[in-house]
């Protein structure tokens, strides 16, 4: 997206995971601007995640050097069943380290949010951040993805609160599909994989795609698609997938914004809900404006 409205940037990336100080002696050297990019800033705990408390000393020291900061699609994190995004915004802000991140957040020259929570928890009198959709709908557009001739379905399991229960209720689901092609039980990484051979030893094919343009181009050809995942489900909405989303927890906020329903895991562990897919053939996909006059306003009139 910084690519669309700046053609001519430069990128250096940075893992929030593996931090390594002489990088950021590096960035601080060559960057006009700074961004942190993916993850939940807020969630109910105060486990202090480098993401979420020292980094912030270092976006202090870029400012301090003349450099330009932002945090783009930050997104709350709290657990089934879930509140209105008032409570939610004001439940969280009862947490030290949450509220500590939505100081930081208001030093900032550049804030999006990807969900109304996040957006109340870091909206002032003197910041207001931008409240839009989340960015990895345009990944497909990145790698140059098209939706293609759909040849299978497939269930994404999640990451977290995964129980045997869950993945066979997931499973179940499978029958529903109103087509007969193949369906593929689809994890995200080797611990996933493993525990679906575990818990279904029976079904075949199960998968694992943990490279993100692996994804989008299985997705491109996918037609039903159930998934617990928001990156997977938001990019399915870019490529013509009829999906079927389930909230582990407050994350799935996200699809708000995409005016997309979504239904907790809850409902589908009683098998109480309205089973239904989302024909994403029929979306009319968000603009990219509101993000580029923001990115422009906030970032680049400020550059020298």
């Amino acid at each position: 997206m910084i690519r669309l409205v700046d053609p001519d940037a430069l990128f250096f990336d940075l893992s929030i995971f593996s931090h390594d100080p002489l990088n950021w002696a590096v960035m601080l050297d060559q960057a006009d601007a700074v961004f942190l990019c993916g993850n939940p800033r807020f969630d109910r705990s105060n486990y202090p995640h480098f993401w979420v408390t020292e980094l912030w000393d270092h976006f202090a020291d870029a400012r301090a050097h003349g450099i330009l900061t932002g945090d783009f699609f930050a997104g709350c994190a709290s657990p089934l069943p879930l509140d209105a995004p008032q409570t939610e915004s004001k439940l969280l802000l009862t947490y030290p380290r949450n509220a500590a991140t939505a100081r930081a957040h208001a030093s900032l020259d550049a804030l999006v949010c990807r969900d109304r929570s996040s957006f109340l928890i870091s909206d002032s009198p003197s910041f207001s951040p931008l409240l839009f959709p989340c960015s990895t709908f345009w990944a497909s557009s990145y790698f140059g993805i098209k939706p293609f001739m759909k040849t299978h379905n497939a269930v994404i399991i999640p990451s977290l609160y995964v129980s045997k229960d869950l993945i066979r209720s997931l499973r179940s689901l499978v029958k529903r599909i109103p087509n007969d092609l193949p369906t593929y039980l689809v994890a995200h990484c080797r611990s996933e994989f493993l525990m679906l051979r575990e818990l279904l030893p029976d079904y075949y094919p199960s998968i694992i795609l943990s490279d993100p343009e692996s994804l989008l181009r299985f997705l491109s050809t996918c037609d039903h698609l159930i998934s617990c995942r928001l990156h997977a489900s938001i990019p399915a909405l870019s490529l013509g997938c009829k999906l079927l989303h389930v909230a582990v927890d407050s994350r799935s906020r996200s699809l708000d914004l995409f005016n997309v329903p979504y239904v907790p895991m809850t409902s589908v562990l009683s098998g109480n809900f309205s089973f239904s897919f989302f024909d994403s053939f029929m979306y009319d996909p968000p603009g990219l404006q509101p993000f580029f006059a923001y990115f422009k306003s906030h970032i680049m009139e400020k550059l020298p």
